[in-house]
């Protein structure tokens, strides 16, 4: 992670509002791998369905009610198995943090792992966990990654 990036922080939302968290390391230059973790808040700003399987979606992420980034979501829909993958990206001023995630249609459980990212998620690796939220509208995510 370059060190000029300090405290970098990042989110992750599946189809739907929800919220993650997430707390990172100074951007100290290191050879070895630091370990971040992130909750946010996510809302739906915009969502649209590309006919009967797929859904692209737009998300304002925030954090102790600030606006910290937003995310651009596609999923395609498993509907014989009730699930939804997709792929999620957190647009953040430090760079971009990229997920592949699966969301339970029953449970709207979350569950995958990041898979990369830009300028300060360069190279993150992790996972991702999730579910509802304590408000209505709202899922609990937590990302976990390294670089």
């Amino acid at each position: 992670m370059n060190s000029t990036y300090l405290r970098a922080a990042a989110a992750t939302l599946l189809a739907g509002t929800g919220l993650v968290v997430l707390t990172a390391t100074d951007g100290s230059a290191s050879a070895a791998r630091q370990n971040h973790v992130l909750t946010v808040s996510v809302r739906t700003v915009g969502s649209s369905q590309l006919g009967d399987r797929y859904l692209v979606e737009s998300d304002k992420v925030t954090r102790n009610g600030k606006t910290i980034g937003y995310t651009a979501n596609s999923c395609t829909f498993d509907f014989a198995a009730g699930l939804a993958h997709c792929l999620v990206t957190m647009a953040r001023p430090q760079g971009q943090l990229r997920a592949k995630v699966t969301v339970n249609a029953e449970t709207n459980q979350i569950q995958g792992r990041v898979v990369g990212g830009t300028g300060a998620y360069r190279g993150a690796t992790g996972t991702v966990t999730g579910g509802n939220g304590p408000q209505p509208g709202t899922q609990v995510i937590t990302l976990r990654w390294q670089d």
